[in-house]
């Protein structure tokens, strides 16, 4: 089990990286970092906490079943908003903000209780 979910926690790195990458180099300069790109930023983010919390053995399994589940959502959702018109707008992009503040809490939440692996 821990091999397929190193395989799912490795690639879905791989699909958030590779999979936007292309939308944020042909992004258009702006005078701060680009909104998509940040939420990119921060996805990668939360993936490399939760994989040093498997490695550390800080998260348990279920702990991380759930919290890739919850990356995934937020991915998906991500997606959905881009297909619709090509572009994040502020609401969306605050709903994105709030998802992945929540995603962070639980984050933070499952590698301090005191559960190990």
């Amino acid at each position: 089990m821990f091999t397929t979910l190193k395989t799912l926690t490795l690639s879905a790195l791989a699909a958030l990286t590779l999979g936007t990458a292309g939308t944020a180099v042909a992004a258009p300069p702006t005078t701060g970092p680009a909104p998509k790109a940040h939420v990119i930023d921060r996805q990668v983010n939360q993936q490399h906490r939760i994989m040093n919390g498997v490695k550390s053995g800080e998260l348990t399994r279920p702990e991380t079943v759930r919290l890739e589940q919850q990356q995934v959502r937020i991915q998906k959702t991500k997606r959905a908003m881009v297909k619709n018109d090509g572009k994040l707008g502020p609401v969306e992009r605050a709903k994105l903000e709030r998802m992945q503040n929540k995603a962070s809490r639980n984050i933070f939440k499952a590698k301090h209780n005191g559960r190990s692996r």
